[in-house]
């Protein structure tokens, strides 16, 4: 049985809910489909030039692989610009999501922290493909497909 796309983003984006929930934190996870079957890795870093060497030594591992698609998973700070015209930074959850064929989607979940608690805002899915070409988190992974 093929799980779709979709769906897969979809389960991804509500365990990081009950994980941010359970744990108060998340870390950053990307989950590969490949010839070879699933695999998740951990994605760990603390400073800019370690992130780079992550990055490029997780595309080196998985590349080779045949991947045919990936859902990275993980808090960011993303910018808001209200109606307003200023400028907000809102803390989510992140999952950015693309198939070898080229498909993406990003769901971006608010979450805002009061003492011990997380609460949840409206979950946003952005599929519009020719908006998301431009998002700047899938170059993070850019070369994850070897030659497409």
């Amino acid at each position: 049985m093929i799980v779709p796309f979709k769906d897969v983003v979809a389960q991804a984006s509500e365990m990081a809910k009950q994980n941010l929930s359970n744990y108060g934190y998340l870390e950053k996870v990307v989950i590969t489909i490949t010839d070879q079957g699933p695999r998740i890795n951990a994605l760990h870093w603390s400073d800019e030039e370690q992130k780079r060497k992550t990055i490029a030594n997780f595309i080196a591992l998985t590349s080779p692989l045949n991947c045919h698609f990936y859902v990275m998973v993980g808090e960011a700070r993303m910018r808001e610009i209200p109606f307003d015209g200023s400028v907000e930074q809102v803390d989510c959850i992140l999952v950015t999501a693309e198939t070898r064929l080229g498909e993406r989607i990003v769901v971006i979940t608010p979450i805002k922290r009061e003492g011990n608690s997380i609460q949840f805002g409206k979950t946003t899915w952005k599929d519009d493909q020719e908006q998301l070409q431009k998002y700047a988190q899938f170059n993070l992974l850019q070369g994850i497909f070897g030659n497409r």
